[in-house]
């Protein structure tokens, strides 16, 4: 879990906008903090990182999962360099787009998959005789094919 600031003043970092040793004044931080709800808001309409809500104070924990904040201190970052009129450079972007992917597949659950109990032989699936019949695959449970 981390703070709204402790993104914001991370996104700065990774933005190269300010190394953490100056202060952010009031309109940085507001103008991240803007970022960040904006974020929070997209992302919980689009259901990922659903349950983290907008805040209104600096202080205020995000309850992030720990697989998300890396990815999102640069999301924040991203913003931050098109809104400060900062160009992205490509080793940013490729950091950015590795850490969101990574992020999406961590978070997405599990899915169940059913397979047709008339898969082809070759495919895992072979025949001894008429009646035995060998499956690296679960039986159908429900006739979805």
């Amino acid at each position: 879990m981390t703070t709204a600031l402790k993104i914001i003043k991370a996104g700065f970092r990774k933005a190269t906008i300010n190394s953490g040793y100056k202060p952010l004044n009031a309109t940085e931080t507001a103008d991240a903090l803007e970022i960040l709800n904006d974020l929070i808001i997209q992302w919980n309409s689009q259901g990922i990182l659903t349950g983290i809500n907008p805040v209104t104070s600096l202080d205020t924990d995000l309850f992030e999962p720990r697989y998300a904040t890396r990815a999102i201190k640069l999301q924040v970052g991203g913003e931050i360099c098109v809104e400060f009129g900062k160009q992205i450079t490509q080793g940013f972007a490729a950091i950015a787009a590795s850490s969101w992917n990574a992020m999406l597949t961590v978070s997405q659950p599990g899915q169940d998959v059913e397979y047709p109990e008339n898969m082809p032989i070759g495919t895992g699936n072979y025949q001894d005789c008429e009646d035995d019949y060998y499956s690296f695959f679960p039986q159908n449970t429900i006739d979805n094919f």
